[in-house]
């Protein structure tokens, strides 16, 4: 069964949006039939980065629906590279074949790479984030089939958006 509605939260029982991706991954991997968007509502805070393995999201693949990372209030959630346990160099990390991901109203600072959608995540949508001090790029699209990019504001870096 697949639940539709994740809230993470410092105080709340998912600590870390890595932890809800976990979760999704698990329930993904039977090949369910998706009949509704996944919502992953963010509190303000600061968090660790997270991904989404290779191949995840394949259900979601000719869907009309998505899986949206998104704000829970009117406050940008922070994703911060010091708030990571490990040493991450992407932010958000995005893997091959993950059609249908929409992040949006997300802050996501101090990684090499702020986020990166890789190889077939086609449809990616990034809406309303702030992508600032992030080393080497902003955003990095790669073969990504019709990305949409819209109201983001990205500080810093060699690059603030790349597309490939």
């Amino acid at each position: 069964m697949v639940n539709y509605l994740y809230h993470v939260s410092p105080d709340g029982l998912t600590k870390t949006v890595q932890a809800a991706i976990d979760q999704i991954a698990s329930e993904m991997s039977t090949n369910p039939t998706i009949t509704e968007d996944i919502i992953i509502s963010i509190t303000a805070g600061v968090y660790p980065g997270f991904y989404i393995p290779d191949g995840t999201l394949i259900p979601f693949l000719n869907s009309a629906y998505r899986l949206i990372i998104k704000s829970a209030g009117n406050a940008f959630p922070i994703i911060d590279a010091s708030a990571s346990s490990i040493e991450l160099n992407i932010g958000i990390d995005i893997g091959g074949a993950n059609p249908q991901v929409t992040l949006q109203q997300l802050r996501v600072k101090n990684f090499s790479v702020g986020i990166r959608a890789a190889l077939n995540s086609h449809n990616p949508v990034i809406s309303k984030c702030i992508v600032d001090n992030n080393r080497n790029c902003g955003m990095l699209i790669d073969q990504c089939e019709k990305p949409t990019i819209l109201q983001n504001i990205v500080i810093n870096g060699d690059y603030g958006i790349v597309c490939k």
